[in-house]
């Protein structure tokens, strides 16, 4: 949904979301939790880091954000 929203391309590589989360599945299948959430960390982070990469067409000027609202706080 962000990606579509950004209007970015997400062609992020297929072959390194097979690996992902076949490395994923099988840490699930023997039941090594600790492996499991540094493997799903890692998938995550590499997909952020790639989808950033993309944002150099935009403005992301942090000084251009609404202000901050009271009503939210």
């Amino acid at each position: 949904m962000f990606v579509s929203i950004l209007g970015l391309e997400y062609a992020y590589s297929v072959d390194e979301i097979v690996a992902d989360d076949t490395a994923i599945f099988h840490a699930l299948e023997a039941h090594e939790s600790e492996e499991v959430t540094l493997l799903w960390r890692r998938k995550i982070d590499n997909a952020v880091t790639y989808m950033v990469e993309q944002l150099g067409h935009l403005d992301v000027n942090a000084s251009r954000r609404a202000p901050e609202s009271s009503h939210w706080k």
